[in-house]
Parts: C-alpha cells; sequence; structure tokens
C-alpha cells in the first residue's frame, strides 16, 4: 500500500491545480448556441403565400434564417463547439494485463499475472491551454458566421433594391407606352383630318413601338432581379412575392471618422485577425509547455501463482518521455511567427477597410448628389417641358421633334433618377456589410450595438 500512496502523492504533486480541478462544473453554453439555432427543416424552401408583398425586413429574416452559405456557417460553429468541449477532457485511462513466466498454456494460476490501470497527467498547463485554443477557434468561427452572415445580407439589399428599381423602371416604361399611345392617337386624327403628314403619324408609331419595346426589356429585368434576390433568400425557383419599399426613404450620408470608428470597432474582418493573434498566443504558450513532459502514472496489482502462501503483491509505475528531439523549440518559432502574422493581417484589414469604406463612401456622395439634383430642378423642369410640348403641339403652337424630345428628356430623367437612389441605396449597403452594423434603424441612423434585426448584440 506504500506504493499506490506514493503514485497518488506524485500525482498530484505533478498535476497540480490541473488534476484537482477535475471535470469542468458548470460550463455555460456558447452564444452560438443560443444566436445561431435554426429551426428550419431540410428539404425545398418555399416563401410563405400571404401577403403577397415582401418588404426588405422580411426579405432579411427570411435570408438569415435559409441562405445556404449562412446554415454552412452555422454548422462550422458548432463543429468548433463540438471541439472546444472535447478538449475540456482528460486523457482516457489504459487497462493493461500482462502474464509471464507460463510452464504451459491456458494455466494461468501457475505464472505471474500483473494488472495495471495506466493515466497520463498533463503538465506544465497543457490542458489550460489547449482549452483556450479551442475556446479562440470557437471565437473564430462565430466571427466568420458574422463575417458571412453580414456579407449576405448586404447583397440581399442590394438585389431587394435592385428588384425595387426594376419595378419603379418598369412603371416608368409603363407610363410611356401610354404617352406615346396617347400621342399615336393624336397625331393618327391629325393624319385623318389632313392636318399633318402622313410621315408623322409613321413616325408616331415608331415612337410607340420603341416604348414597348423598352417595357418588355424592363419586365425581363424585374425578373432577373427577382430571380437574384430568391436565390439570396435560399429560395428555389422565382420569387412568389412582390418586393414593396420607398427607395426615396434613404439614410442620411454618416462621415468617413464615424464609419472607420465603426469599422475598427465591429468589422469582422478586424476582429477576426484579433482573434487569429489571441488563438496564437495561446498556441505559443503551448509549445513552450512542451519543454516538460507529460507524465504516466500506474498502479496495479500482480497475482503470482509459484508462490501460494503469499499470491498477490502490489505494483506501481511511473514514465515519462525524453525530450531528445526538442520539438518545442520548432513550435516555439513557428507560433511566433502566427503570432506576427496576426498582426500584420490586422494592419492591412484596417488599411483596406478604410480603402474599401472611402470608395464606397465617395460612390455614395455621388448618387446623392445626382439625386438631389434631379429632384430640385432637372426632375421638375423635365415635367414641365414635357408637359408644356404636349399641349402646344395640341394646339398647333410647336412641331412633332419638340414633342419627341421632351418625352424622351422626361423619360430619361426618370430612369436617371432611379438609377442614382438604387445605387446611392447599393453603396450604403456594401457598407454596411463592412462594419457589421446598419445605418438606418426605424429611422434612426448609425445605432450602435444592434444586430441586422435591431436587437441588442452582446459584446
Amino acid at each position: 500500500m506504500s506504493c499506490v500512496r506514493l503514485c497518488l502523492f506524485l500525482a498530484f504533486a505533478v498535476g497540480g491545480r490541473e488534476l484537482q480541478a477535475g471535470p469542468p462544473k458548470n460550463v455555460r453554453e456558447p452564444l452560438s448556441d443560443v444566436l445561431f439555432a435554426t429551426t428550419s427543416k431540410p428539404g425545398s424552401i418555399t416563401m410563405p403565400m400571404t401577403p403577397r408583398t415582401l418588404n426588405l425586413e422580411q426579405a432579411l429574416s427570411f435570408t438569415t434564417t435559409h441562405n445556404p452559405e449562412v446554415a454552412a456557417e452555422r454548422l462550422a460553429v458548432r463543429q468548433a463547439v463540438a471541439r472546444s468541449r472535447e478538449s475540456r477532457l482528460y486523457p482516457d485511462p489504459v487497462l493493461s494485463v500482462e502474464g509471464e513466466e507460463y510452464r504451459r498454456f491456458f494455466q494461468p494460476s501457475e505464472g505471474l499475472v500483473t494488472t495495471m490501470l495506466r493515466q497520463t497527467i498533463p503538465t506544465g498547463g497543457k490542458r489550460g491551454l489547449a482549452i483556450g485554443v479551442a475556446k479562440g477557434e470557437v471565437a473564430i468561427a462565430e466571427n466568420a458566421f458574422r463575417r458571412t452572415l453580414w456579407s449576405v445580407l448586404s447583397r440581399a439589399k442590394e438585389a431587394f433594391y435592385e428588384a425595387l428599381g426594376a419595378r419603379e423602371r418598369l412603371l416608368v416604361a409603363s407610363k410611356l407606352v401610354a404617352l406615346a399611345r396617347e400621342f399615336h392617337g393624336v397625331v393618327s386624327q391629325r393624319v385623318q383630318g389632313g392636318v399633318v403628314a402622313p410621315l408623322e403619324g409613321i413616325r408616331a408609331q415608331v415612337l410607340l413601338e420603341q416604348a414597348r419595346v423598352e417595357e418588355a426589356r424592363a419586365e425581363h429585368t424585374v425578373e432577373a432581379s427577382c430571380q437574384a434576390l430568391a436565390s439570396l433568400m435560399g429560395i428555389e425557383g422565382s420569387l412568389p412575392t412582390t418586393p414593396v419599399g420607398d427607395l426615396t426613404r434613404r439614410p442620411p450620408l454618416p462621415r468617413f471618422q464615424e464609419l472607420r470608428n465603426l469599422g475598427v470597432s465591429f468589422a469582422p474582418e478586424i476582429e477576426a485577425t484579433r482573434l487569429k493573434e489571441t488563438v496564437a498566443k495561446k498556441e505559443l504558450g503551448r509549445a513552450r509547455a512542451l519543454r516538460i513532459p507529460d507524465v504516466e502514472l500506474g498502479v496495479g496489482v500482480a497475482h503470482d501463482g509459484r508462490e501460494p502462501e503469499e499470491p498477490r503483491r502490489y505494483a506501481a509505475s511511473i514514465s515519462f518521455s525524453l525530450p531528445l528531439s526538442n520539438r518545442s523549440r520548432y513550435r516555439s518559432e513557428a507560433a511566433r511567427a502566427g503570432v506576427e502574422q496576426a498582426r500584420k493581417e490586422q494592419e492591412a484589414s484596417t488599411r483596406r477597410l478604410e480603402s474599401d469604406l472611402t470608395a464606397e463612401l465617395a460612390q455614395a456622395c455621388r448618387a446623392q448628389d445626382q439625386i438631389l439634383a434631379f429632384e430640385r430642378r432637372v426632375l421638375p423642369a423635365a415635367r414641365q417641358a414635357a408637359e408644356l410640348a404636349g399641349e402646344g403641339y395640341r394646339l398647333g403652337k410647336m412641331g412633332y421633334i419638340d414633342v419627341i424630345d421632351a418625352q424622351r428628356s422626361l423619360a430619361q430623367v426618370s430612369l436617371d433618377y432611379v438609377s442614382a437612389l438604387v445605387e446611392y441605396h447599393r453603396a450604403l449597403a456594401r457598407v454596411e456589410g463592412r462594419v457589421a452594423r446598419n445605418l438606418l434603424i426605424d429611422g434612426r441612423s448609425i445605432v450602435a450595438g444592434e444586430n441586422p434585426h435591431g436587437k441588442k448584440e452582446s459584446q
């Protein structure tokens, strides 16, 4: 029994707090298990048939739940969580039975049978460092999920606004068709009355056909944009609902410094480099701990059939590897390089984010300048010119060319106005994808600490 007591004493002395702590108790479930859980069933995805309209909030909510890219990253988080839980476990004990000095086969009572139970004890804090590395990998997986989620939501917003713009262009094209049809009727009456030459009737018919061609082209654009939105939402086939929204409702442009602060604080790309640096430091500590070999302790009972008076004996063992190859040196060098690499990646990511935000913000500024010019000067003047030209032609005070030019100018101005609105929203959607924050929630501009659905995120 003295050997057994000696082995237990060595186990507590070598293992230290790692052995005394035992298995973890009351381990809190990772935040990803709660935030990233989904109740969607596998199979084909279909949109609810009611209501028949689809607003932006509904599109983003459906995309978050059913997009396959988001679902794949969600599963990656679950894998990292499972590996983290596995890292908390101690090495399994080894049970061995050894027999020796048999005079005849199948006669265990005539030989020496030793039954041993061996347990490997991690030393040097290896277990704690391994748990830290696993937690860092969970954080990296959650950050990758967040990065993918915001990227998908950004593209879904772009597709949604593109679909809205396509429908607005279709409305403009339909109005042009109605206007061209009305103008064609007026010209036909004047041709029949002999007021104008038949050539003007042919020109009016050409104008009507051109308007119809533009309307058909706009219809195809609507179908293509809705198909792109349905693909991002995880819907097979065409979009069964009609996107609705107000393109003229746009968030104000934030200042560049505000965007930069948001990006540095919350951008998943920069956060990933910080997490990589933390994990690399844990890896460096684990590599240094390899210099201390793990200890394997064993206790057992030996039965000697050759001595019937005292057949039972107790055995104890202790073993450890000899670090002759000095593996920790090379692993430490690799870990130090990993730490430095993560720092350089963070610096590069910050500069790349600043450059991207500058470009996107400049594009949004140009689109906003165009929108304000259209709303204040160009659109009112084009509408007035078209009305005056049409009325003047009916009264015989203006020529056919003046009417055509006014109509075409109004159509082109309207289409350019819609394109500027769409480009403004798309630029801000890309900015939101970069900084992982909404720029407009319930009419408020830049609300820090909120997710795409307006709920507070835990930091």
